[in-house]
């Protein structure tokens, strides 16, 4: 809790099953299972397969430009797009987050930002926090005229 960055990139490098590096440069969805440590660039969602145990580490050179969505999501990069969880959510300093949350437990440091909404979801799977989103617009959205 009170380590230094570079001790917590270090510790989520250790128990990661794939590692995408930062010279990657992608488009399309990415879907994964286990644990991903994410560093380079994507136009595309980040979608973890609903197995509870999933996590998903976005490294400080991430850029991911499209929603995410795992069960544990670490974020020291940044995100154009919405994050699902239903479990922890954790914004490390640097990260910087342009669209809304969903969390059921959130741990936010100095130096993270956030341009968009948190949302408390009482740890509902984030597959169906995805589908509720997706079909119901936010209160401040205006309808759509037919």
């Amino acid at each position: 809790m009170f380590g230094s960055k570079r001790e917590n990139a270090d510790a989520a490098l250790k128990r990661t099953d794939t590692f995408i590096h930062s010279a990657v440069k992608a488009q399309g969805d990415l879907m994964f299972s286990g644990s991903l440590y994410f560093d380079g660039l994507i136009k595309g969602n980040l979608v973890a397969q609903e197995d509870g145990k999933d996590r998903l580490v976005l490294g400080k050179n991430s850029k991911v430009t499209g929603n995410v969505r795992a069960n544990k999501i670490v974020v020291f990069g940044t995100v154009a797009g919405s994050i699902y969880s239903a479990g922890v959510v954790s914004l490390m300093p640097g990260a910087n987050v342009r669209g809304d949350i969903y969390y059921r437990n959130i741990d936010m440091r100095h130096g993270a930002s956030v341009s968009g909404r948190f949302h408390h979801t009482n740890g509902k799977p984030a597959e169906a926090i995805a589908t509720v989103v997706k079909k119901e617009p936010l209160k401040d959205e205006p309808k759509k005229q037919t």
